[in-house]
């Protein structure tokens, strides 16, 4: 249920939000699936030039690709991308027989015959890169080039890789592995499909939350079902004791019908048997305030985090697992018997890594969408408060809707020459009235999914090349934070974007509704509608919890573009 505070709708603010949209409105929709370039090396990050289809400024699209000048349709004819109306080459064609993995074979190809791995172009010689991991030090100085195309090599005019700080060092091997003196570790190889979540010398440990044969409903669509689970680990009950959540995995069993997970930490036990599901009668009673982590079609895992980092588990005494079910079709007979591995660790993480929620509408009955309109918009902004003085690192940020849901978009306000001031109990005053929150505020774009699809949902990592992304007084490494991440673990990606008491973050949801007769409700059916938008941080223990205090929230269509 959304916390939201709603405030008046004033002739300022409806141009406060508009302006916040048109922004949007440049950028034209592609088809690729952003998340695919979750499932590569460095694919955010391979530079477009004038060989390249798709980056020149008269390619007729005005895509963010081009605009960023990164080309992000790796797999594609063209760097604007799409599965529609652009064809695949050759690296494309590899990864989709790869099953869309960053496997040791794919790596070691040479999709475009320029002489280059695919894992050198992408900065990964040696193939030891883990889908999910955030650290560097796997991943050499190299310039990265495109795996798809001969013309575009690390040596190409422009990508530096012709001075001996970028060389290989033995330029004339006879293979990559030959060349970067790669170490032969069979136990370690690329995984698309798998990740690391524990560190040298830390307890493994693991806790299995399994669906029993259960008959998923067919009287209705749509069903919210929530199966308890033990947790009997007694180091971690003990509030006193270090015990963190390090990393989680999936299992799907009736993929079109599991519509999502959402998993919960309790502070009591229960007396039934294990996946027994959840009464109304004991939800109460049962305290499962703390909300750990999500999954929804589209996600590789359920929960990945830096390596200095964890979630606290201190005080859990048993898990709830929300499952939403959509049996669209009505079928009778089913038996669902998914389930999630929980990794956690009783070894001490010195970082905390929290979400912090800036939408998060999931059933309001104020708000609804008009049929046949390919633009409706629903956006909030919240202000951020309980952060340490210096603020908090932000590594990822995920967007959740429904069918209807086409463009997501988010963006960071600082309050140009002064930072705000939070009141006792409220929000700031500076964000009361609006009219001028645009003149008074720098703005930066955190996230822009202008293609967005509900099977296709990820969590985007914002930690890589921050410093390229974000203008220069939004991004820094916390002494905090780097210290003791560079001093006990691996070197991971710095600097970052940070978030400071006083900044204003918007989220966007758009719907696109041309498709149907009825009005769209947000609730909690399929054929509802949803709008979360939520970054990740990691802070010290000691440094306070950073939290997004609502400030405002519109919604209306938007003029059809």
């Amino acid at each position: 249920m959304s916390s939201s505070v709603s405030i008046s709708i004033s002739s300022s603010l409806t141009i406060l939000v508009l302006n916040l949209y048109f922004l949007h409105l440049q950028f034209e929709l592609v088809s690729a699936k952003p998340s695919f370039l979750e499932a590569l090396p460095n694919a955010y990050f391979v530079p477009c030039s004038s060989h390249l289809p798709g980056c020149s400024s008269d390619s007729g699209d005005g895509s963010r690709d081009a605009a960023r000048e990164y080309c992000l349709g790796l797999g594609h004819q063209d760097c604007r991308g799409g599965l529609k109306n652009r064809l695949l080459n050759k690296f494309g064609i590899g990864f989709i027989s790869n099953e869309f993995k960053w496997t040791k074979q794919l790596c070691e190809s040479d999709s475009d015959g320029d002489g280059y791995t695919n894992g050198e172009e992408l900065g990964d010689p040696c193939c030891t890169w883990v889908k999910g991991s955030k650290s560097t030090d796997r991943l050499v100085r190299w310039p990265v080039s495109h795996p798809g195309y001969s013309q575009d090599t690390p040596v190409s005019e422009g990508r530096g890789a012709q001075t001996d700080a970028y060389a290989p060092p033995k330029p004339d091997g006879g293979t990559a592995s030959e060349r970067w003196q790669c170490e032969v570790n069979d136990e370690t190889p690329v995984q698309g499909t798998s990740y690391r979540v524990y560190n040298d010398g830390e307890p493994r440990l693991r806790k299995d939350l399994n669906i029993t044969s259960y008959t998923i409903p067919c009287n209705r669509r749509t069903t919210y079902t929530s199966f308890m689970f033990h947790f009997d680990d007694k180091a971690c009950q003990d509030g006193d004791k270090p015990c963190s959540l390090v990393g989680g995995a999936v299992r799907v069993d009736h993929a079109p019908r599991l519509h999502h997970f959402v998993l919960y930490a309790c502070a009591n036990d229960f007396s039934k048997p294990e996946g027994s599901v959840l009464t109304l009668a004991d939800y109460a009673k049962m305290k499962c305030d703390t909300r750990l982590a999500a999954w929804a079609p589209g996600l590789q895992t359920l929960l990945t985090i830096d390596s200095a980092a964890g979630v606290p588990l201190r005080g859990t005494k048993s898990f709830r697992l929300e499952v939403h079910y959509d049996n669209f079709n009505l079928e009778c007979g089913p038996i669902d018997s998914s389930g999630v591995s929980l990794h956690y660790t009783t070894a001490p993480r010195p970082l905390l890594a929290r979400n912090m929620k800036v939408v998060e509408e999931s059933v309001n009955p104020q708000i609804t969408f008009p049929p046949g309109k390919s633009r409706n918009f629903l956006t909030a902004a919240c202000v951020v408060v309980g952060a340490p003085t210096e603020g908090v690192e932000i590594t990822t940020t995920f967007f959740h809707g429904h069918l209807a849901a086409t463009e997501m978009y988010s963006r960071l306000y600082r309050s140009a020459g002064k930072q705000v001031r939070p009141v006792p109990g409220g929000v700031p005053k500076e964000t009361l009235p609006t009219a001028n929150l645009l003149s008074r505020y720098d703005r930066t774009v955190l996230l822009d999914a202008p293609s967005w699809w509900f099977d296709d949902q990820y969590s985007a990592d914002l930690t890589q090349e921050a410093a390229r992304r974000y203008p220069a007084s939004y991004v820094g490494s916390l002494p905090s934070t780097a210290e003791l991440d560079e001093s006990v673990y691996q070197t991971i990606h710095r600097p970052r974007l940070i978030v400071k008491n006083g900044d204003i973050v918007s989220g966007t949801c758009i719907m696109n509704t041309t498709d149907r007769t009825k009005p769209t409700f947000i609730a909690q059916e399929t054929t509802d509608e949803m709008c979360w938008v939520q970054v990740e941080y990691i802070a010290r223990h000691d440094r306070g919890e950073a939290v997004c205090i609502p400030a405002l929230k519109l919604w209306q269509m938007l003029p059809e573009v």
